[in-house]
């Protein structure tokens, strides 16, 4: 009997607990399915993103950004504890999020766009690859808003200041790993599965960018498969959106001309201060601040400015210059808001491997056929497409030469147009065996950072890059590395302009080895080939197109010089290297290429990493003359090396002289 009534009594206590589950599992099905809203944050999430006809500012007659495109990720919603928000009010999609992010801030700086690269600068700000890289090749430039800047930055008579100010409600984002699959939405798969493997824009077959801009229906082209691949492009983009912060934002752009600049300067008026006191949201605390922005709009009364107020989000404001209708634009962009700061990624990650390759040609094609190149922007001003030469002899060089990383920085108003960043280790007896490295600079950031990694002894770093105002375009950099043949090609379709090939060997007697051969500009290919006992081939070569303005006079110029060191203090050898009659040197205003001290201690000939000036009949260099020899330790060796890229200097005399007679007359 006590053992039925045992039996019993566990069977009730299980039927009881089996209750209590139930009734928990039932009671947090439920509170998970109290959330049925989704964050206005997801509208925009996961969708396509034309990088070249997009503009995060707005367009002025869309108010909005033209870049948004079709939606490319379906999003699977299921409310559980994996698809509903922390705090349980909302459903989210599987490996995305979203979270409220109110704030309201007003620039606390004015920028001033002085040059094109200044407008792209500020647009990446809003619209960037995942990492703060550059978007890419003529991005943005297809938008009304860039052109019509361009012909204000071309004609130099005018200046022009943005002031931004940003109302964000919502952030979302989604998982970037390579290891999660997305589904699509039907209407990108089919496109998908409807696009070829290649793309034959790249492949001679007579479909030019440059005739796609001209006429779209040549017969030419009809008879390839580019229509398919830039109809695809123009329903989904070149990239999508992977993070996003959505709400509301104001952008004035202010235009003044630089001569009622000069006479508020002339005047003592604070240019900046009196435009933020115009057209900034809302006032300075204290009467001391409200007296002086009243007397500093009374100032700008006197001047002539354009204006252009662009808005995305919310309701458009009745007055932009009235604090409650301000107030009031504020408070609906948590209603309706549009993405106003995104992070891309390629549209090509999402693509199947075998139509990747396809892809990245036709959005080069894309890019070249529908943006603005810097002849285009040239033609706006009425001038002829600048040459590559000139391009070159305009930028600023810029070198290092210290402890690893490293990294340089460009002047205001100048972007990298093309460099390189190398990392040398003569004194470990396996140091270049293991540690020599090279990467390029990235063209349109304005700043080149040495090679990332931790430093050993004896590591010592050395960065080039030339700065200008506009970055050269199409251009693209290539590094090749290899113990045994390096070989560097440029992508199809374009050829070196700039470029050499180093050879290296290891260890205190090898920096005596080193050798140092210029690429050849128009050619497709850059090889370093060593001689025995090489322990490593480095190639790095800056690429454009083959019908780039200018290219034919390029030529670049390069030598070594071998030696032992013999102690002869600051003259232990000489290096020169000049260009052939009559070309000049090209790399910069007054520079041109450099000349480099390779020693056994790299770290100790710093100072013999310079560059070369276009008012030097050569570019020459004499070596350190230091050496460390104790007991059995053998010399300390070095090479000299000296790199120049040439270009027809005719037009920079023809500006030269008639400044010269203008000073005259």
């Amino acid at each position: 009997m006590q053992a039925a009534r045992d039996l019993a009594a566990r069977r009730e206590e299980r039927r009881r607990t089996e209750l209590q589950v139930y009734q928990q599992e039932t009671e947090e099905e439920d509170v998970y399915k109290r959330a049925t809203e989704v964050s206005p944050g997801f509208n925009y999430l996961g969708i396509g993103y034309d990088a070249i006809k997009g503009n995060p500012l707005g367009d002025p007659n869309l108010m909005g950004d033209p870049g948004l495109r079709s939606p490319i990720i379906r999003f699977y919603f299921q409310p559980d504890a994996e698809g509903v928000s922390s705090d349980l009010s909302e459903l989210q999609p599987r490996g995305a999020y979203s979270r409220p992010f109110v704030a309201c801030k007003q620039s606390e700086n004015l920028t001033e766009v002085a040059t094109i690269s200044d407008y792209v600068k500020e647009l990446e700000t809003d619209a960037a690859l995942a990492g703060g890289d550059a978007v890419g090749l003529n991005s943005f430039s297809a938008s009304a808003a860039y052109t019509e800047l361009a012909k204000k930055a071309v004609k130099k008579k005018t200046r022009t200041f943005l002031l931004k100010t940003y109302c964000l409600r919502y952030e979302a984002g989604l998982a970037q790993t390579d290891s999660f699959n997305w589904n699509y939405t039907m209407a990108f798969d089919d496109a998908v599965d409807g696009l070829p493997e290649v793309f034959d824009g790249s492949n001679n077959t007579g479909c030019t960018p440059t005739l796609w801009r001209e006429n779209t229906h040549d017969s030419l082209c009809n008879s390839t498969n580019v229509r398919r691949w830039m109809d695809f492009i123009d329903q989904f983009g070149t990239h999508y959106i992977v993070r996003l912060f959505a709400g509301g934002k104001l952008t004035h752009q202010i235009t003044m001309s630089n001569s009622d600049i000069a006479k508020m300067n002339s005047s003592g008026v604070n240019i900046k201060s009196a435009l933020k006191a115009t057209f900034g949201v809302g006032g300075a605390a204290g009467s001391a601040s409200v007296a002086r922005d009243s007397e500093q709009k009374e100032q700008m009364k006197r001047f002539n400015y354009e204006t252009e107020t662009l808005i995305m989000g919310g309701r458009v404001p009745s007055d932009v210059s009235d604090p409650d209708s301000m107030a009031d634009w504020s408070d609906s962009v948590e209603e309706l808001p549009m993405p106003v700061k995104i992070t891309l990624q390629p549209l090509g990650n999402l693509l199947p491997d075998k139509k990747k390759e396809g892809f990245e040609k036709a959005y080069r094609f894309y890019a070249e056929a529908i943006g603005m190149s810097k002849s285009d922007i040239s033609a706006l001003g009425g001038g002829k497409a600048q040459s590559v030469g000139e391009a070159l002899r305009s930028g600023t060089q810029m070198m290092y030469a210290g402890d690893p990383p490293g990294y340089i920085m460009c002047p205001l108003h100048e972007r990298i147009m093309l460099g390189f960043a190398l990392q040398l280790n003569f004194y470990e007896i396996n140091g270049i065996k293991k540690r020599a490295a090279m990467k390029s600079c990235a063209p349109g950031r304005d700043k080149c950072d040495g090679l990332e990694r931790p430093a050993e002894e004896g590591d010592d770093a050395r960065i080039y890059a030339l700065c200008g105002s506009e970055p050269i375009a199409g251009l693209e950099q290539v590094v090749a590395q290899n113990a045994m043949r390096a070989v560097a090609v440029c992508p199809e379709g374009s050829v070196i302009l700039s470029g050499f090939g180093l050879s290296l060997t290891g260890g205190r007697a090898g920096a005596a080895q080193t050798l140092l051969v210029p690429c050849r500009a128009g050619l497709n290919s850059c090889t370093a080939l060593g001689p025995m006992g090489t322990e490593q081939n480095l190639v790095w070569i800056a690429c454009v197109d083959e019908k780039t303005p200018g290219l034919q006079l390029i030529v670049n110029e390069g030598t070594n010089v071998n030696a032992i060191a013999t102690n002869n203090l600051e003259q232990d050898g000489q290096v020169s290297v000049e260009c052939p009659s009559p070309l000049g040197i090209a790399l910069g205003e007054t520079a041109a290429g450099f000349v480099m001290e390779i020693h056994t201690r790299f770290n100790k000939v710093r100072d013999r990493f310079r560059e070369c000036t276009d008012n030097e009949v050569k570019c020459s260099q004499t070596g350190k003359g230091i050496s460390e020899a104790f007991f059995y330790r053998k010399k300390d060796t070095h090479s000299l090396l000296a790199y120049i890229t040439c270009a027809e200097v005719s037009n920079a005399l023809d500006k030269t002289t008639t400044a010269e007679q203008k000073e005259i007359t």
